[in-house]
């Protein structure tokens, strides 16, 4: 969904989760020796995780994230799925960045599946993350 003008304040954090998205990808990827390819397209580095971990996102999302898009998916029409959210928002990086030339906006909708991945990863590699509390 296009961001409005008074929401401009929020671009650099969705920058930062759709980063953080394609990071986390990047390092399953690493991490099931799979090649890293040099994207940014968050849905092209999903289809390229394998299967079995593409099902563990999955059911981690449905568990929770898709249960609480799923209202505002319905009410604006956009997929809350999420092979097909990833397709929808699978350039947010580069249009969140350069918004200024993408005069339709960017979709970017997938802010809770930062914290999933990360969450996952601590499960296959807790010595990877460091967990800080912020009060």
């Amino acid at each position: 969904m296009p961001i409005p003008v008074s929401g401009a304040a929020v671009l650099p954090v969705l920058v930062l989760e759709v980063f953080s998205i394609e990071l986390m990808l990047k390092c399953f990827l690493m991490h099931d020796g799979n090649h890293v390819p040099e994207t940014h397209n968050i849905a092209e580095l999903f289809r390229q995780l394998g299967s079995k971990r593409k099902r563990q996102i999955v059911k981690r999302w449905e568990d929770g994230p898709k249960k609480r898009l799923t209202p505002a998916a319905i009410q604006f029409g956009f997929p809350a799925d999420l092979p097909n959210a990833l397709e929808r928002c699978a350039n947010a990086f580069e249009k969140l960045r350069y918004i200024y030339e993408f005069p339709t906006g960017a979709d970017f909708y997938l802010g809770e599946l930062p914290r999933l991945l990360q969450e996952l990863m601590a499960e296959v590699h807790p010595e990877w993350i460091v967990w800080i509390d912020v009060e």
